[in-house]
């Protein structure tokens, strides 16, 4: 996360988290990354495995849902996703993010997230 944070504010993009206390909620919820210059929202996690896929997924919604302005979502992943999770993610309209074997950022979006 903190080396797509570099690699982003590289290219001019402001990244930050937000913040939310959902109503009726005790603690508040933080999104991972929210990308003010392009709009987009990001969830990272650890691993591509299905089940992370599947958290990232519900985690997206639920923070899209506060943001002022409907943000494009993405996860990131440490590698790309098989493509059944990759077909996963699309299917909800969210894209895949990962770092390459050169180290450098890619998407499944056209370059919206890289």
């Amino acid at each position: 996360m903190l080396a797509y944070k570099k690699w982003m504010e590289g290219k001019g993009s402001t990244l930050i988290r937000f913040r939310f206390l959902p109503k009726g909620e005790v603690d508040a919820i933080s999104c991972d990354i929210y990308d003010k210059t392009r709009n987009n929202l990001v969830e990272a996690k650890a691993t591509d495995s299905r089940s992370a896929i599947r958290m990232a997924i519900g985690q997206l919604i639920d923070y899209s849902r506060y943001m002022p302005n409907q943000p494009r979502l993405a996860v990131l992943t440490p590698s790309r996703p098989r493509a059944d999770l990759e077909a996963l993610l699309k299917s909800v309209g969210i894209a895949a993010v990962w770092r390459d074997s050169s180290n450098e950022f890619r998407d499944n979006s056209g370059g919206s997230f890289v």
